[in-house]
């Protein structure tokens, strides 16, 4: 019956258990099955062969000789089983039984049980250690199989397993952490089991430790790149292939790795007698394998992955097809729970990807991403592997991004494959690898958000990976180019010659590590193709042109026609045509590339997102011939071309805004309906530009480039009379992000009333949103991983929060009365909120035309032509202004600024500036409205835009400097403030306290640590405390050590009024960071706007540069006053620019004596009556002298 052990069991069972053999009789029927199932492979066999052995276990005491025996072989069983089945809990209940043995033997080194094992814990360790990943398993697991070496003398016959064990577990360690030591340790091991073979008829042993030993040489390969260790590898691989016979059960595993040896020689030479051998051999060892086999699922991987290889390289959908069904039939042969599905699921994911990357088929790469994260989600968070399958996610997720251009999919990706890195040992063969795939992310994101942290982070990023790159590593090439790659968009941002010369250079390197068959060549010749392009836009050299036109057509000529990349290469082959076009001016050339880009156009896939450049591309090819032969047509195809590109749901909004205003630029001539179709089409793109998900200050960077849209489409819609779409499109188009901030503070009531719930979670997310968006991204590329995973993971929320505000929002516009919340406003809303009282005049100072368009509550829009004003007249008194300031503001002790102007030789009046003003812009204006001088003059807010937007309008007049001879001047005519956009004025106009008693928060700081001192500031808060004392109204007043950032923001919760006097700064680069300078730091933009002050009304700030803006941000009001408007504000009186401390007490002396009367009444909507009382206060005392000016100038009031 010994031939069928599984019947003999049935029958041991039968017997008593009090039967003193009946343990015997079960320990040698598992030993029979235990045996069949190394041959057989067939699970059911160890299965019943550990029922044997704890059934004996069961009817044995402790004590008894058997126990330990039985306790031992139940273990290896479990062992068995593990390895077979991959289900954790039989490894660590044969660690269990082990460690019990281990222990009985303790003091007993001779036991014949001890060594042995110890001998089998260590490989139980190392096993565990494989799954879980866990440091103190395998370095246990090396510690007694060492101990189990030394008990076992040199003649034994379990000598060679224990040095293959041992060996094995260095092995298993250097793959975890790749330290040199423990693979050259491995290999001296396997080595010493291999020489006790020498004389031995032991194929099956001999098989083991020569597979064993050729993957230590190859693991040392990947960690050195000594090309000698990966031949050595293959010769004893395929010496372990020839010493086993086809029949032997493990013939087909050696198999298995030999061909995986060959597949990766073949990614080295891309000779394809490589790889055909390896599919070759990895069939053969499919075919051995008995159906059940444990072995399967590895050998259908491996012979999968070298399909997918081929396919890479030859591009036979065939082969990626086989590729893919190889590796689900792995992932199904794999019981649940077992430990290789996360490693499989991320083989099978890659799969995917590499035949979305050929065919561009969407399902693809969902199904591999899918696949991916599954993996992930499965692996412990301490496995070994984990590193492996995070960055292989991350490359999938980039893939896609690169098709969608879906910044979620790109913050994944850079997401995971930072983890990745960080997870990495240092020193581990793979880090490299990881941190390119990191580096390749943060460029591909750099393209889309134009962030230059991006480019700086991905070329440290690259570098190091390149400095871990042994010289010979096949990757190295690859590493290289995308550092090229990233010099030359740095160089984009920067304009650095130096930058494309590195970028040229790196490609070049790239090319020369390159064989001219590798199926990479086609990318690095069309790279550096587009470097040399860029080097000839800078140097004009006919050389470069021609060079980079060679390389181009080479590339396309080794990229198979169905390939995912060929459309590009078409593309960027014409757009070379075409710049050669514009230095030869040889018609054929231009000719050439638009036959070549519209191939492009036809054959790229719907819905890739750099179809977009594409089609710029060819716009921008027809639009030089039709300026060099007059076809009409190729300007309507340009037109068409732009009008595509305007419209694509994908690509950058930023690129496609770009594409519609420069088809309305093209349209003007021939149609201004058809051209004002592109600028709404150009304005509805304006919130996708700064996107919620972003950061304030990321937000003012996007707009950077698109500050003048607003006003080049308004100038169009006033040239066609259509007045109210200029209002709308001014309203949109400016002030963006305060906007978005107010709009994340719109009250709920009405919404609340009909779906709380809803309601509720808009508020939550507003809120949210808003903490989000003030955050400041202190990216610093060489802080610690952990602490750019931790930004990254901000980053996603950040993002997600927006997702889910865009998802409310709709939600919330289908409820009926609804339809309309939070859409930019129009024109019929604006005019109904308008003050009763008062003009809005908005100026539009564009490069065509500049006009003037005027508000009045139910009235009409009046619109001014400014017939003798300009852009270039604008831009001039604003530069003029600029040096007649900086010529004087050498650093004195009379100012109140953080910083100041650099000194300047030029000067010039501020009196013929103001004269200008007058005669081009206020007096047509006022002469419109028919404004004339008077006691009770109208109350105008101004709405500037472009340079006018930085001139002092609201002081704007002939001066002379006797008082009785000077000409008109503005303050004789209207009370002016200025507003950032016209929606400033609604809700506040409704809801301030007539009257009311409000109290005062006054601040000095004389004496700023580290700053000028500023002591006039104490004689105005004391002048101040004084006229509201009179007035009976509360006052606090804060100085020197009192003015803590911390009191401030505290006391301005519950103080409706503020007054600052003290230094301030305005940050341009970084508005939110723009500050007021208290006693212990600087109380920023940002720590106010994050804070809630429910009865903010209004604020005078006494210091320097508070309604100074960005003049590359004209349209966005970003100063200090504006930001306190945002912070709830109804009215704010601020500086235009530096300002004297000599004189700061009166103005405010002067402002509050006006504004404050007896009955201790308070009404803030007077500011502006109040200041323009205290500037002709100091006006008329001091005189009309540019020194009087430069005084009282400054001072402007903003809102209501």
């Amino acid at each position: 019956m010994s031939s069928h052990p599984e019947l003999l069991y049935v029958v041991v069972c039968k017997l008593p258990d009090k039967d003193t053999g009946k343990a015997t009789f079960l320990g040698f029927v598992g030993s029979l099955l235990h045996k069949r199932f190394d041959d057989s492979g067939r699970s059911t066999d160890i299965n019943i062969a550990i029922l044997a052995y704890d059934h004996g276990l069961a009817i044995t005491p402790q004590d008894h000789p058997e126990h330990i025996s039985l306790l031992y072989n139940a273990s290896s069983s479990r062992l068995k089983r593990y390895e077979h089945s991959g289900v954790l809990s039989d490894i660590d209940e044969a660690i269990s039984g082990l460690e019990i043995i281990v222990e009985w033997t303790l003091h007993d080194d001779a036991s014949v049980h001890r060594a042995a094992s110890m001998n089998t814990l260590g490989k139980s360790l190392m096993r565990r250690f494989e799954h879980k990943g866990h440091l103190e398993d395998i370095n246990r697991a090396i510690n007694v199989c060492r101990k189990a070496l030394e008990m076992t003398p040199a003649e034994h016959e379990e000598m060679f397993d224990r040095l293959k064990n041992l060996g094995d577990s260095f092995l298993c360690r250097f793959e975890r952490g790749a330290f040199l030591p423990d693979v050259e340790e491995a290999i001296a091991l396997q080595r010493k089991a291999l020489a006790l073979l020498a004389d031995k008829d032991k194929p099956k042993d001999k098989s083991k430790i020569l597979n064993n030993l050729g993957i230590s040489y190859i693991r040392r390969f990947e960690r050195t790149g000594t090309t000698s260790d990966l031949d050595e590898g293959i010769i004893i691989q395929e010496m372990a292939a020839e010493t086993m016979p086809d029949n032997h059960i493990h013939k087909p595993a050696i198999l298995s790795n030999l061909g995986n040896l060959i597949h990766l020689r073949f990614e080295l030479t891309a000779d394809l007698t490589d790889i055909d051998k390896a599919i070759a051999i990895q069939t053969k060892a499919m075919d051995l394998t008995p159906e059940g086999h444990s072995g399967m699922t590895k050998t259908l991987t491996s012979l999968g992955g070298s399909y997918l290889f081929r396919f890479k390289h030859t591009g036979d959908l065939k082969d990626a097809d086989k590729a893919i069904s190889l590796r689900q039939r792995a992932l199904l042969l794999l019981p649940t729970g077992h430990a290789d599905i996360p490693g499989w699921l991320t083989n099978l994911g890659n799969a995917y990807l590499y035949r979305f990357e050929h065919t561009g088929d969407f399902v693809d790469i969902d199904k591999g991403i899918a696949s991916q994260q599954r993996g992930v989600d499965l692996i412990p968070q301490s496995h070994s592997a984990r590193s492996r399958l995070l960055s292989n996610l991350g490359n999938t997720y980039l893939r896609r991004f690169q098709q969608t251009n879906d910044l979620a999919d790109i913050d994944n990706a850079i997401l995971v494959q930072q983890q990745a890195v960080d997870l990495a040992p240092s020193g581990h063969p793979s880090l490299p690898q990881k941190l390119h795939n990191l580096s390749n992310s943060l460029l591909n994101r750099s393209h889309y958000t134009d962030d230059l942290r991006d480019i700086e982070e991905a070329i440290i990023t690259e570098k190091e990976a390149i400095h871990l790159t042994s010289g010979s590593h096949p990757e190295l090439s690859q590493r290289f180019t995308t550092l090229g790659i990233s010099y030359l968009n740095h160089y984009k941002y920067t304009n650095a010659i130096e930058d494309i010369g590195m970028a040229i250079d790196m490609f070049r390197k790239a090319k020369s590590l390159t064989a001219e068959n590798h199926l990479n060549m086609p990318g690095f010749l069309s790279n550096l193709s587009g470097a040399l392009e860029a080097r000839f836009k800078e140097m004009n050299s006919h050389a470069d042109i021609i060079e980079a036109i060679e390389y181009q057509k080479k590339a396309i000529s080794l990229t198979p026609p169905e390939h995912s990349t060929f459309p590009r290469r078409l593309s960027s082959f014409g757009r070379l045509l075409m710049q050669h076009f514009q230095q030869t001016q040889n018609i054929d050339d231009i000719t050439e590339a638009i036959i070549q880009q519209k191939k492009a156009v036809d054959i790229m896939p719907e819905g890739n997102a750099r179809i977009q450049k594409m089609l710029t591309n060819l716009a921008s090819s027809l639009l030089h011939r039709y300026q060099h032969n007059g076809d009409h047509s190729d300007l309507e195809n340009t037109i068409a071309q732009l009008q595509r590109a305007a419209k694509l749901s994908v690509g950058p909004p930023s690129r496609r805004i770009e594409a519609a205003q420069k088809c309305a630029v093209l349209c003007k001539p021939l149609d201004k309906l058809r051209a004002l179709n592109n600028y709404e089409i150009a304005m509805n793109l304006l919130p996708q530009v700064a996107w919620l998900g972003q950061t304030i200050d990321i937000r003012h960077g996007q707009l950077a480039n698109i500050s003048n849209l607003s006003n080049e489409a308004a100038a169009l819609a006033i040239t066609l009379g259509k007045y109210e779409t200029a209002i709308e499109w001014l309203e949109h188009g400016r002030s963006i992000v305060w906007k978005q901030v107010n709009s994340l503070r719109s009250p709920l009531d009405d919404l609340r009333a009909v779906n709380e719930p809803l309601a509720e979670e808009v508020a939550r997310i507003s809120k949210a949103l808003e903490c989000a968006g003030t955050r400041t991204e202190l990216r610093d590329p060489m802080s610690k991983m952990s602490q750019k995973i931790s930004l990254q993971e901000e980053v996603k929320f950040h993002k997600s929060l927006a997702q889910k505000w865009s998802s409310l929002l709709s939600q919330v516009r289908q409820i009926k009365g609804f339809e309309d919340f939070l859409q930019p406003m129009k024109f019929s809303r604006i005019i109904n909120s308008m003050p009763s009282s008062g003009i809005v005049v908005v100026i539009n100072v564009d490069s065509s035309r500049c006009d003037a368009l005027a508000l009045r509550s139910s009235f009409d829009v009046l619109h001014i032509a400014l017939n003798g004003f300009s852009h270039e007249k604008a831009g001039r008194l604003h530069r003029q202004l600029y040096d007649y300031l900086s010529a004087d503001e050498a650093p004195r002790s009379d100012v109140r600024a953080g910083h100041l102007f650099a000194e300047s030789s030029f000067q010039i009046g501020l009196k013929n500036i103001l004269h200008d003003l007058w005669e081009l812009v206020v007096q047509p204006i006022l002469g419109a409205l028919n404004v004339m001088e008077s006691s009770n003059p109208p109350h105008i807010w101004w709405c500037a835009t472009g340079p006018l937007a930085f001139l002092p309008l609201h002081a704007a007049g002939i001066y002379s400097e006797n008082e009785t001879s000077r000409g008109p001047i503005i303050s004789d005519f209207v009370v002016s403030s200025y507003i950032p956009v016209v929606s400033a004025l609604f809700n506040k106009s409704n809801n301030h306290l007539q009257s009311s008693r409000t109290a005062c928060l006054a601040l000095s700081q004389p004496n700023t640590p580290g700053l000028l001192p500023i002591p006039n500031t104490t004689a105005e808060i004391q002048l101040i405390k004084r006229r509201f004392n009179d007035c009976n109204i509360g006052i606090v007043c804060l100085e020197d050590m009192d003015a803590t950032v911390e009191r401030t923001l505290e006391e301005m919760k519950t103080h409706g009024w503020l007054h600052f006097a003290c230094h301030a700064v305005q940050n341009l680069k970084d508005p939110l960071r723009s500050a007021f300078y208290l006693h212990d730091g600087q109380l920023q933009l940002s720590q106010i706007i994050q804070k809630s002050f429910p009865i903010a009304d209004f604020a005078f700030l006494s210091a320097c540069q508070t309604g100074t803006g960005d003049e590359r941000l004209s349209e966005e009001a970003v100063h200090l006053a504006a930001g306190m408007l945002t912070a709830g504000y109804r009215g704010v009186v601020a500086t235009m620019w530096s300002i004297s401390d000599d004189y700061g007490p009166s103005v405010a002396d002067e402002f509050y004596a006006k504004l404050l009367n007896s009955t201790g009444d308070v009404e803030s909507n007077r500011a502006a009556y109040a200041l323009r009382h205290a500037t002709d206060v100091i006006r008329k005392r001091l005189g009309n002298s540019e020194h009087s000016l430069r005084v009282w100038v400054p001072y402007i009031h903003i809102g209501l």
